[in-house]
């Protein structure tokens, strides 16, 4: 039966192709999308490769063999991860955007690469624009910490001290990075006249809050829970939409009356000019899949929140955040380097 569809592609292709060379377009259109049609109906037709832009550790990899069972189950054909690490990220994102289109090459990407050309100087692909959407799959939203030595237990007290203090205390950071402009959006949003102080890594930003060296840090839950629950860091609001199932008495920082939203969110990617109807299919299999309660309990584990929307969607969101990002970083006056 594969075999069959293959010649009729190919007999369709090649149709299209003299008719095109006759004079004949219209024809040649309408026998280019049935040739696409019978080709999505073979799909997959190979074993898929899911690229994993990182090494084969951590909450990215943990996504990407989540998505490449979840596929594998429902498609009935092998899902290979490959770790394509480098450049945080970048190397293996690039190696998708060159990729054959005809969604046997996969991605799973955070926003933290989508928008690293604007940090690292090189990056001559701009993701944002040179990757077709699929479908998402979770999120991580950012979390606001204080140290525990600081008197203020929630958002409003926290920034009242900070206002209170005029540069007197001072927030972490590791620098040129979306998580860096969502402390920055944070701090002009709740007009703090606070000191930032870089830090090479987020272990030592951390250390810096238990110690009470550094007053204020964002980073994601899975990053800070130990901390949290040894008393030794106060989490003061998320950046998600909803409340976090895990912390459920720590507000959002809309709740508290901050309009923003920051989260790193994950999503499955292809080359440009992916098929309609493959697009589709993957979106349907991948939102499907990342609903049964194994998914859902997996996710929980590993601390991904469920984050639906369709390629369309992420498209939109993903104009959004450049937008956003690149007037916070021209006007923090960050460039790549």
């Amino acid at each position: 039966m594969q075999s069959a569809f293959k010649s009729l592609c190919r007999g369709l292709w090649h149709a299209a192709r003299g008719v095109f060379f006759a004079g004949n377009a219209s024809l040649g259109i309408v026998l280019l999308a049935a040739a696409a049609s019978a080709a999505a109906q073979t799909y997959p037709s190979r074993p898929i490769t899911l690229i994993v832009p990182f090494a084969p550790s951590g909450t990215v990899d943990a996504v990407g063999r989540l998505v490449a069972s979840t596929l594998q189950s429902r498609l009935n054909q092998s899902v290979i991860v490959e770790n394509r690490a480098g450049a945080g990220g970048y190397i293996g994102a690039e190696h998708v955007t060159k990729a054959n289109p005809d969604g046997h090459t996969l991605l799973v990407l955070g926003g933290a690469t989508m928008y690293a050309r604007m940090f690292i100087k090189g990056q001559a692909t701009d993701l944002a624009t040179s990757l077709t959407p699929m479908g998402s799959i979770g999120q991580v939203p950012m979390l606001v910490l204080s140290s525990a030595t600081m008197p203020a237990r929630n958002i409003k007290d926290f920034v009242a001290h900070v206002r209170a203090n005029p540069k007197k205390l001072n927030y972490g950071v590791v620098p040129n990075n979306t998580v860096h402009l969502d402390t920055l959006g944070f701090v002009r949003l709740a007009n703090l006249d606070i000191v930032e102080i870089p830090y090479a890594g987020g272990g030592d930003a951390m250390s810096g809050l238990a110690r009470g060296d550094v007053h204020m840090f964002v980073t994601a839950l899975a990053t800070a829970k130990a901390m949290i629950d040894s008393g030794k860091a106060i989490p003061l609001a998320f950046g998600s939409a909803d409340r976090d199932p895990q912390l459920p008495d720590v507000p959002t920082l809309k709740e508290s009356g901050l309009d923003m939203l920051a989260s790193t969110w994950f999503g499955l990617y292809g080359p440009l000019k992916v098929p309609a109807d493959i697009v589709a299919r993957l979106n349907k299999e991948l939102t499907e899949g990342l609903d049964t309660p194994a998914a859902k309990e997996f996710m929980k584990r590993i601390a991904v929140n469920p984050f639906r929307a369709t390629p369309s969607e992420i498209q939109a969101l993903i104009a959004r955040e450049t937008k956003h990002y690149t007037a916070l970083a021209q006007s923090s006056g960050i460039v790549a380097k």
